[in-house]
């Protein structure tokens, strides 16, 4: 049984469509013209931190992630424009450890609950999600480096004022990262 720190980072992809469309829109209202690239929002960076509790073939940890997804665009013979879309997210997860052949290595498979609370230019909205994890869990020494692949669940709306329709923040991804810890290896017997 251990109590240890550990940190990660994570970059993934989503689709956050509202916040695509409001870019396009303040673009056009700007009269700017896409010359290359694109002006959606596609890819996402999380760093996160927690507290874990492990036991042979299981963790339970309490974690607080921040991510952000910046936008910038370039604009000949006039000022850039940035949009940056930020989520924070405390939440618990769980992983359960099968062993493999080698002493130092473990597949792994978890899960966890968060609430996140998301912003946008004005938009704020907050909601429960969830996060769902796959990956392996590598012992050198007193350092723990778990390389995995995740799929987070973050979805709500914020009102438009004076309109019928809402304004959707959607940071639901794919994310590849990696969790790093310092504790002696966990006794498998």
């Amino acid at each position: 049984m251990k109590i240890y720190p550990s940190f990660g980072v994570a970059a993934g992809f989503f689709h956050p469509e509202d916040v695509n469309d409001y870019i396009a829109a303040s673009l056009a209202i700007e009269g700017v013209t896409k010359q290359y690239g694109t002006t959606d929002m596609f890819a996402n960076y999380e760093i996160h931190g927690g507290v874990t509790f492990r036991l042979k073939s299981m963790d339970f940890s309490g974690e607080l992630a921040f991510a952000f997804a910046p936008k910038w665009i370039i604009v000949e013979n006039g000022d850039n424009i940035n949009f940056y879309f930020n989520r924070v997210s405390p939440g618990v997860s769980a992983n359960y450890y099968i062993p493999m052949k080698s002493e130092k290595m473990d597949f792994f498979l978890g899960g966890g609950v968060q609430y996140h609370f998301m912003k946008f230019e004005d938009f704020k909205s907050s909601n429960p999600g969830f996060c769902l994890r796959a990956g392996v869990s590598l012992q050198f020494g007193r350092f723990n480096m778990q390389p995995n692949i995740s799929f987070l669940y973050a979805k709500s709306k914020d009102a438009i004022e004076g309109s019928q329709y809402d304004f959707v923040m959607n940071y639901t991804s794919g994310l590849i990262g990696i969790i790093m810890s310092f504790h002696p290896p966990i006794d498998r017997n």
